[in-house]
């Protein structure tokens, strides 16, 4: 059975380190093979939701998204399926002055 840490540390007050945390769950019965650290492999990917959503003559749509910043973000795509409040991952490395102000 794989167990987020982050999961379990919602049942104490505190944040338990991992090695205090295995000598509990030992203690309890539950034996621990190994602990593995995984990156964040979606830190840099955020949620936008697309707002507003033009075609033009070669079928290719010109989308307004939401990322919770100042200004919207104009993004181009050929995908077919695009409509109004549609939520969309969207990668954040070329989004300058990124700051979040609300969430999805």
């Amino acid at each position: 059975m794989i167990i987020n840490t982050n999961w379990l540390n919602e049942f104490f007050k505190k944040k338990i380190p991992i090695k205090l945390l295995c000598k509990k769950l030992l203690i309890l019965g539950i034996e621990i093979k190994k602990i593995i650290k995984i990156k964040k492999i979606f830190s840099k990917i955020i949620v936008g939701k697309i707002i507003k959503c033009n075609i033009n003559k070669k079928n290719i749509y010109l989308l307004s998204v939401d990322i919770g910043c100042k200004k919207n973000i104009k993004i181009s795509c050929n995908a077919n399926n695009c409509y109004l409040g549609l939520k969309i991952a969207i990668l954040k490395s070329n989004i300058k002055n990124f700051k979040k102000k609300k969430k999805y």
